[in-house]
């Protein structure tokens, strides 16, 4: 269920395309996570490889995209965030294409969480959701996802009433 917001994805799309990291950033509940799950679905051609990441387990789904790839046995039995990202980067976001990280959901902003974001941001795309603020001290372009408004609520509505009238 998504609705509108264009130009927000246009948006995203150029600065990914400018090599830019970029954070979606507000209160909860104004569509940051379905915008980038939009972005996603609209450009997923352009990327050779998409990984979803929770910010919440982000050291332990690296370690498991990283076993996924057949990279476990260069995993040290306490890897360090550097070590993770370092593997990560060289061995599965290798190619010709881009490979494209979504950090959803980034509720505090811990060393793992500045270590991850300072060593891939320059080397693949990155787009980060968070209700925090103030991601240019990070290296990232802050957008700020409005709350609708009233004539796109009012489309909004609409269109889920008439979809749900279809079904």
């Amino acid at each position: 269920i998504f609705f509108g917001r264009e130009n927000l994805i246009e948006s995203i799309h150029l600065k990914l395309q400018q090599n830019q990291a970029i954070a979606l950033s507000e209160m909860g509940g104004v569509g940051k996570t379905q915008t980038a799950a939009k972005f996603v679905q609209t450009h997923k051609d352009e990327y050779q490889k998409i990984f979803w990441i929770s910010a919440v387990s982000l050291k332990k789904s690296l370690n498991e995209i990283l076993c996924a790839f057949g990279c476990k046995q260069l995993i040290p039995d306490e890897p360090s965030m550097e070590t993770l990202a370092f593997i990560f980067l060289s061995k599965i976001c290798e190619g010709s294409k881009r490979s494209l990280v979504v950090l959803d959901d980034v509720t505090d902003v811990t060393k793992d969480i500045t270590l991850f974001i300072r060593n891939v941001k320059e080397k693949i795309n990155l787009l980060l959701t968070s209700q925090l603020r103030d991601w240019e001290d990070y290296g990232l372009i802050q957008i700020a996802v409005p709350c609708f408004q009233e004539q796109e609520s009012i489309g909004f509505l609409q269109n889920e009433l008439s979809s749900a009238s279809q079904h």
